[in-house]
């Protein structure tokens, strides 16, 4: 619609990223390849650590070699060296709640620090499961020698069907007005809108509509079903990376921006993980994959998952006695999971010649671009970091990766 001269403007919508003319097949390129380079350069580390970890897990191979009747005893030694150490971490951290203290830089702050201190505590301990959490990092600290926490907002719904029972329709009433009232009552600052003969409404509450039903039981008391989309999580979530989905170079000391303060920081790092199909189609739904256009949504799944990371997936299940990876029944197509990579990158986006902190989304399996943002669009900081807490048992200098409790011993 053209704008009337002289009359001021009162909606402005953001432009995309892909407004400023993204190449997304050379996007897509640039990922897989930093992606393919990253797995060879860990590809030694990661197999050794799967041995590593079958020696903490005290798995034995069964056989009698190199000589007749050798033994093929376990060994405890790592186990109990790793599960003393973990333990002392992990009481030390619960002792004292929360484990990190809000401290006011300005004298008139101080009396906010203890709502600080109880709000940090309940995000941590009581919205998410923070004992657990606390264990599983310092698992990968000691075992590892490094934990990678990523600490997104994250806000989660979930479609919910919500029944309630009411008395039935009074002789006097009519089924219409008697539903209305009680819609009313659930939804007071909604807008309700009937259809049809009134046994089925549309409520409108800000911005968001929502279905209701209505049903007579054996009884004759009204029951109704209201369709509605509950919010799961909306915070902060501390999220455990493991050590093979955080790829990065290999010559960094952290996973921050590189720069004059930070010399050695990494220049991309990727975080992989492995969403199914349905999630993915419900991001694209939502509008918070922009980029993915609905051919490629119906397309989801027809490529075949990575394979490095089922392979050493089924090499440990085997160790562990469990049955090997199959694929996904054509019933359930909609849980197959897919390879999603999220790279944190510095890339020239607008063409000025200086490197812009970007986040590229996209899937592996079929080179599709979900999504492109600013790092301060997603990551609102000043300065500007990215989402990541981490830390090494016995840093090596020039390194990220550091040694663990198992390497000393392995």
């Amino acid at each position: 619609m053209a704008e009337n001269p002289g009359v001021p403007r009162t909606r402005r919508e953001r432009k995309r990223i892909e407004s400023l003319r993204i190449d997304k097949e050379k996007i897509a390129n640039r990922i897989q390849e930093f992606y393919t380079k990253d797995m060879q350069d860990r590809s030694a580390d990661i197999d050794a650590r799967l041995q590593r970890y079958a020696k903490f897990r005290m798995w034995t191979e069964g056989k009698s070699w190199p000589w007749q009747d050798a033994t093929d005893a376990a060994i405890p030694d790592m186990m109990t060296a790793s599960m003393r150490l973990q333990d002392t971490l992990h009481n030390a951290v619960l002792s004292q709640r929360p484990p990190i203290m809000a401290k006011a830089l300005k004298k008139a702050d101080r009396p906010k620090e203890e709502k600080v201190n109880q709000l940090i505590d309940f995000q941590f301990f009581e919205e998410q499961p923070g004992e657990q959490v606390v264990g599983a990092l310092a698992d990968d600290f000691v075992n590892e020698g490094l934990f990678t926490a990523y600490i997104p907002w994250v806000k989660e719904t979930r479609a919910v069907r919500e029944v309630k029972v009411h008395p039935p329709v009074p002789p006097e009433a009519m089924p219409i007005a008697y539903f209305g009232d009680i819609l009313q009552g659930m939804f007071p600052k909604a807008e309700l809108e009937p259809t049809g003969d009134g046994w089925d409404w549309k409520i409108h509450v800000d911005d968001e509509t929502h279905k209701a039903s209505f049903f007579t039981r054996d009884d004759d008391d009204i029951e109704v079903e209201v369709e509605h989309d509950a919010l799961v999580y909306d915070g902060p979530c501390v999220i455990r990376k493991d050590v093979q989905d955080v790829l990065h170079p290999a010559r960094c000391e952290n996973l921050q921006i590189p720069g004059p303060s930070n010399p050695m920081g990494a220049a991309h790092v990727i975080l992989r993980d492995f969403p199914t199909i349905d999630e993915l189609r419900r991001l694209d739904e939502d509008g918070y994959y922009d980029l993915m256009t609905n051919e490629q949504a119906e397309k989801l799944g027809i490529m075949r998952m990575d394979t490095a990371y089922q392979q050493r997936e089924e090499q440990k299940d085997i160790m562990q006695g469990q049955v090997e990876m199959k694929d996904v029944p054509r019933e359930a197509e909609s849980h197959k999971p897919l390879t999603r990579l999220m790279m944190f990158d510095s890339y020239d986006i607008n063409g000025d010649g200086l490197d812009e902190d970007v986040i590229w989304w996209m899937i592996l399996e079929d080179k599709i671009l979900l999504k492109v943002k600013y790092l301060t669009q997603m990551f609102p900081s000043s300065p500007p970091r990215r989402p990541f807490a981490e830390a090494g048992l016995f840093p090596v200098p020039g390194r990220r990766l550091a040694i663990g409790l198992l390497s000393g011993h392995g």
